[in-house]
């Protein structure tokens, strides 16, 4: 397995996978997304970078960073954390984060931060979160209706 940044020709793969993990709904956002990154960039974000793992050749898993134009420049987010169910639990969550972790503490970032859900299909994902040193620094309570959108963060300086 090794982690690749993501590039335009991998697109459909990755918007494959981000419609298994979180729905059609989402796999819609990212096309966008991915297809108007540079306009992202130029208008509202500071900068953006997105990886996969890659496992004999199949896109397998997909994280990311981004930083808000409105927010302060040394302050990150973990942006579409997914990995495909039959390759869970071997590892590859793990590689990705960590990864991911290291690529923001080398740009200088001070804080990444993490916004999830209390779904109990994200149970496995903020366990993994709280093991990397992530802590819940926030919570809106029935944003999404039945459940709640959770802000983890941790600090890197």
């Amino acid at each position: 397995m090794k982690i690749k940044p993501l590039t335009k020709k991998d697109f459909p793969e990755a918007i494959k996978l981000i419609k298994i993990a979180f729905g059609e709904k989402e796999a819609q956002a990212a096309k966008a997304w991915f297809y108007l990154s540079k306009k992202l960039e130029a208008t509202v974000l500071h900068s953006q970078k997105r990886f996969l793992a890659i496992d004999k050749s199949k896109v397998v898993g997909i994280c990311g960073v981004y930083s808000w134009k409105q927010h302060p420049k040394d302050i990150a987010w973990l942006g579409w954390f997914a990995v495909l169910p039959k390759y869970r639990n071997k590892g590859i969550g793990s590689k990705l984060l960590r990864y991911t972790l290291k690529y923001v503490a080398k740009k200088g970032f001070r804080i990444f931060c993490i916004e999830t859900t209390s779904q109990k299909g994200q149970l496995e994902a903020r366990k993994l979160y709280k093991s990397f040193g992530f802590r819940k620094s926030g919570q809106i309570p029935g944003f999404w209706g039945n459940y709640d959108i959770l802000f983890m963060s941790k600090k890197l300086k």
